[in-house]
């Protein structure tokens, strides 16, 4: 679970004045949403190159949490089996044979052969395929939105030299 957080508040900004501060935080929101929404297609993009697709689940589940109003996002998965591909499994306890045979119908061609699919699972474990918490995905997150911020920060002044010289 990733979270990338920026607060700002008026009673934060110092001198700045409210009108300012407001066309800050505007700015700001602007090019948060638009970093969140880079990350979440390169999410679906890692995950179409993972080969990590059987009936989807895992590339349409992709979303966020807003908190904060909106400056602060947690992206996370709602496919049930997220966590297992995302950090594996260690060998122990068997997995629901129902569901890892309706997988290998699908995927292999033969549900019977869910049984030995199962037991395989059971002694050797799954590998993990980190897709969030990869280091790839997180410098890349934590590059866009530094860039977003930085671009808020810049349109939010240029905003207010033109205000400065309408004003």
């Amino acid at each position: 679970m990733a979270i990338y957080h920026f607060n700002i508040g008026l009673k934060q900004l110092g001198k700045m004045n409210k009108r300012r501060a407001a066309l800050l935080h505007k700015a700001v929101k602007k090019e948060w949403e638009k970093a969140t929404n880079d990350c979440l297609n390169d999410l679906r993009a890692r995950t179409h190159a993972a080969k990590k697709i059987d009936l989807g689940a895992l590339l349409r589940g992709w979303a966020t949490k807003k908190r904060h109003g909106g400056l602060e996002i947690e992206f996370i998965n709602t496919a049930p089996h997220h966590f297992w591909v995302e950090f594996g499994r260690k060998p122990g306890k068997w997995p629901p044979i129902s569901k890892i045979a309706a997988w290998c119908g699908r995927k292999l061609g033969d549900p019977t052969l869910g049984y030995v699919v199962s037991r395989k699972i059971a002694t050797k474990g799954i590998a993990p395929t980190p897709l969030m918490s990869s280091l790839p995905f997180q410098r890349f997150a934590k590059k866009r939105f530094k860039s977003g911020l930085d671009k808020a920060k810049e349109d939010s002044t240029k905003e207010a030299i033109r205000m400065a010289k309408v004003g």
